[in-house]
């Protein structure tokens, strides 16, 4: 949908338009991709939530999902082509439905389905798991609310699915996650945390921040910054609120000075900063595995770790093949706040 289709006046749930044959048709387009190696693979469309700031359901409609044998069948094609990475893309992937087909393939014991006669997210990248190729499952975005420990489980023990959740947490004050509609309060979003890492102990979570949502005060923002220090997030994407028409928040006053709002951006990146570099020391002198994304102007390759942490790999001058969209080895000696630099093992 053009940008422009996304201002709208709709306010509530009954002026919704009826875009089910929209947005059902947009999951059939034939797809292009940019890449040679990395494929965003859609599963799904629309929001069933209605957090406040947030125009998606009532430009998109509500969730609509593409069915099981759709999405493996694009996931066996592009693997298949030599593709490495498989980005499974919705606006909530973990509440993603699909009633069972009929599956032309033996299930392993390690990924069996539930018992149920519709697939939920989890099922589905067990299923995706079993596709024989060497390859890496990633999925955005996830919803607190959905993150169910069957999903947590699952993110643990499929090894092509890596190491790396984003959960965005947008507020870590109560009354504000309250006045957002996101169904969820701190102490159950740390209890999240807390069990991804007992499952993925080498687990990257990144998270998405409002900062100076209508009615934020400074003791309310102080629990995100609270937060911040508490979850150790790897990566942030920080936003300073601004009203979008159409949606329930812009009946609200934004009374954050706009100068407020930069002030506790910086005050929360400076956080994020500290703990995100004291997350990547740990990384020195490992060897961990690389997909090459690239190359820069001074011949250093480039590209991003499981834990989708970016890295840049030394200039070999014996090194002539070409190494876009390849896995490869690099042992790493200098880490950085977002970042890492290392060297191909030999």
């Amino acid at each position: 949908i053009p940008p422009s289709k996304l201002i709208i006046k709709r306010r509530d749930k009954s002026q919704i338009p009826n875009n089910k044959l929209q947005i059902c048709d947009y999951l059939k387009l034939q797809p292009k991709y940019s890449s040679k190696f990395s494929a965003f693979v859609p599963i799904g469309n629309g929001c069933d939530n209605f957090c406040t700031y947030c125009v998606v359901p009532y430009a998109r409609g509500r969730e609509v999902y593409r069915t099981v044998e759709d999405i493996l069948d694009e996931v066996r094609g592009l693997v298949s082509n030599g593709y490495k990475e498989i980005i499974l893309i919705a606006q909530n992937v973990n509440s993603y439905n699909s009633k069972i087909p009929n599956l032309k393939f033996q299930i392993t014991n390690k990924s069996q389905i539930s018992n149920s006669n519709t697939i939920n997210f989890t099922n589905l990248l067990k299923l995706i798991n079993n596709i024989s190729s060497d390859f890496w499952i990633r999925f955005s975005t996830s919803h607190p609310k959905d993150m169910s420990d069957e999903l947590i489980k699952a993110i643990a023990d499929c090894e092509k699915v890596c190491e790396h959740i984003h959960l965005p947490v947008q507020s870590g004050n109560n009354e504000i996650l309250k006045k957002m509609n996101r169904a969820y309060t701190v102490e159950h979003y740390k209890k999240l945390v807390r069990k991804i890492k007992q499952a993925t102990p080498n687990a990257s979570i990144t998270t998405d921040i409002i900062i100076g949502f209508p009615g934020e005060t400074k003791k309310q923002f102080n629990n995100t910054v609270k937060l911040f220090k508490e979850a150790k997030f790897d990566m942030a994407y920080i936003s300073q609120y601004s009203p979008r028409p159409g949606t329930g928040a812009e009946k609200l006053v934004d009374n954050v000075p706009k100068e407020e709002k930069k002030k506790r951006e910086e005050e929360l990146m400076k956080v994020l900063r500290k703990t995100a570099l004291e997350n990547n020391k740990k990384y020195i002198g490992e060897i961990v595995e690389v997909l090459v994304e690239g190359r820069n102007k001074r011949g250093e390759w480039y590209g991003k770790m499981g834990t989708g942490k970016n890295i840049k790999i030394a200039k070999n001058r014996k090194q002539k093949t070409d190494l876009v969209g390849e896995f490869v080895e690099v042992k790493i000696n200098k880490v950085r706040d977002f970042g890492f630099e290392g060297e191909l093992v030999k």
